[in-house]
C-alpha cells in the first residue's frame, strides 16, 4: 500500500491553544522511533495517536488533543498503516539490523514505510524466493 508523503487536514474547526490558533495540520510519515515515543507515553490508541499526530503534524500535544472527532478520525485514518506495524515492532527493527549489518541508529531513522519494505524483502530471501 503506497501512501502520500504528508497529508494535509484543514481544521473544521480552528484550535487556539494560548496566542497560539491552528487552522490545518500537515502530517509526515513517522519513523520507527517516533511510533514507539508515541506508544510509550500513552494509556491506550487514543492517546497514541494523539502524540503520533503532535509529533508527525508539528503542533503541541495540547493542539493534537483538542481536534474534533471528525479532524482526528482524518488523521488517524492517514496514521493507522503505519500505527498497524506488528506487536513485536522493535523485535522486528532489532532483526532488520542484524540481517543487514545496519547500525540501531540506521534503522531507527528509517521512515517506516521503508523499514515494512525491507523486512517483506528479508522474509522473501529467507524463504528462497
Amino acid at each position: 500500500m503506497e501512501l502520500q508523503d504528508t497529508k494535509t487536514i484543514t481544521l473544521r474547526k480552528p484550535i487556539t491553544v494560548g496566542e497560539q490558533t491552528v487552522t490545518e495540520i500537515t502530517l509526515r510519515e513517522p519513523t520507527a522511533e517516533e511510533i514507539g515515543r508515541a506508544q510509550d507515553k500513552a494509556t491506550n490508541n487514543t492517546f497514541a495517536t494523539i502524540n503520533l499526530v503532535a509529533i508527525v503534524g508539528g503542533v503541541s500535544r495540547a493542539v493534537a488533543g483538542k481536534l474534533s472527532q471528525r479532524d482526528f478520525m482524518e488523521a488517524a485514518n492517514y496514521l493507522t498503516f503505519y500505527r498497524g506495524l506488528p506487536t513485536n515492532w522493535r523485535s522486528v527493527v532489532a532483526d532488520l539490523t542484524k540481517f543487514y549489518g545496519w547500525g540501531p541508529k540506521d534503522a531507527w531513522g528509517e521512515p517506516v514505510s521503508r523499514l515494512m519494505w525491507w523486512f517483506k524483502e528479508a522474509q522473501r530471501m529467507t524463504n528462497g524466493e
